[in-house]
């Protein structure tokens, strides 16, 4: 009875070693190692989606690439390395590379004409609201405060805000109208028109990035004047009028932008 325990427990262990042995062999001769894909390493960089109707993520860094998914408006995308030559282009004015980007598990090329690092207002808000809601205040100075314009019914208010991050807020008011002037860190001329479309502003509705000024009437019957200075080729301001309201972009020292939005005579 012995020798026949013993002889099944050398059977059992040789068999089970020979199964063992040639599972690992057919594993190496029939299975493809892994294959690790490389993520591409962040900067660090998350921009917003300035398109009303979203934007395309392509597979390649251009316009025929293959549509990957739509990026949609106020969503923000991490921008990725790429190791690849920039491809620039423009499109309605704006100027800018593909850049390659991820959202959500998707990564691939938008274009950024129409992307900014500040995110979206919610809907209805006006322009000065918004960095209020946004930004903590610092500080204010009055200049001037309802100071006799000469007239009975005339009056001028002038009172700065500061903000952190660096944003300036001015509300200069007259009998006739006013204006109010945001300045802004690291962004350029382009970013803040972008920017200031998505607010829906009169001056802006039927206005593309300009490269030059122009007149124009459009369809709707309102007159349009736009003016455009350039230093070296750059833009460094930008004057819009539709009736009796106007924008200003102005680019200022130091990587800054001044947007002044008004109406009045």
């Amino acid at each position: 009875m012995i020798k026949f325990l013993l002889s099944m427990a050398v059977f059992l262990s040789v068999s089970f070693m020979g199964c063992g042995n040639s599972g690992g062999a057919n594993a190496a001769t029939n299975s493809a190692p892994a294959v690790v894909e490389q993520a591409a390493p962040s900067t660090g960089k998350m921009l917003f989606i300035y398109a009303s109707s979203g934007l395309n993520m392509r597979k390649t860094p251009s316009i025929e690439g293959e549509k990957l998914t739509k990026v949609p408006y106020g969503a923000a995308v991490e921008v990725l390395e790429d190791k690849s030559a920039p491809v620039t282009m423009t499109y309605e004015g704006l100027k800018g590379k593909w850049l390659y980007v991820k959202y959500g598990a998707d990564k691939g090329y938008v274009f950024e004409g129409f992307m900014g690092r500040l995110s979206v207002p919610q809907p209805g808000m006006e322009f000065t609201e918004y960095f209020k809601k946004n930004f903590a205040p610092l500080k204010k100075t009055v200049t001037n405060n309802f100071q006799p314009a000469g007239e009975d019914d005339g009056y001028e208010l002038d009172v700065t805000f500061f903000y952190d991050k660096g944003i300036v807020i001015r509300k200069y008011a007259y009998f006739e109208g006013g204006d109010d002037t945001v300045t802004i860190p690291d962004m350029t001329v382009q970013e803040a028109f972008v920017f200031l479309k998505v607010f829906n502003l009169p001056a802006l509705k039927n206005v593309t990035f300009p490269q030059k000024g122009y007149d124009k009437t459009f369809d709707d019957g309102s007159f349009c004047t736009v003016t455009v200075q350039k230093e070296k080729g750059e833009i460094t301001v930008i004057n819009i009028s539709i009736a009796l309201e106007f924008v200003q972009i102005k680019k200022l020292e130091g990587n800054k932008v001044s947007i002044t939005v008004g109406h009045g005579a």
